[in-house]
């Protein structure tokens, strides 16, 4: 699973950081994390990757995070987007997509952290079977999640 966390202060992205590892590892998700100090890096970054869980904060230099989940989500049709500043802006950011609000300092919020990663409903990957199929001396892979009766 492809994580951001778009954030141009360093102690808030440390500090997200160590509560997003916690939680993945007592549940047991796999991922990898990028961390960009604004949004336009982070845009470069995401026409290449596909993140599926993006922390963004709102108020940064340059390009703000309301204009990059924007810009994201004419270019993705989705963004999973999180917004985590002052409750002003709340509105906003649910008119991205929002899946949560979280206010900083997260250590202050870590009940609101916890119930925001829970909405996700993160899984780990699972193994799809696979129906093997021979046509025309050729061997086909049809993923059984692909079959619709």
């Amino acid at each position: 699973m492809q994580i951001a966390i778009v954030d141009d202060r360093a102690e808030d992205r440390e500090e997200l950081s160590v509560c997003l590892e916690n939680y993945m590892k007592k549940h047991q998700l796999d991922y990898t994390l990028t961390e960009f100090e604004d949004g336009e890096n982070f845009l470069k970054a995401a026409a290449q990757v596909n993140f599926q869980l993006v922390f963004m904060d709102i108020y940064m230099e340059n390009m703000d995070g309301i204009e990059a989940a924007r810009s994201c989500a004419r270019k993705t049709g989705f963004v999973r987007l999180f917004s985590d500043h002052y409750r002003r802006l709340c509105r906003m950011g649910y008119s991205l997509s929002a899946s949560y609000y979280l206010l900083k300092p997260l250590s202050l919020h870590q009940a609101d952290f916890e119930e925001a990663m829970e909405l996700c409903q993160l899984k780990p990957p699972y193994e799809v079977m696979t129906l093997s199929v021979m046509a025309d001396r050729q061997k086909l892979e049809l993923p059984t999640e692909k079959i619709y009766t």
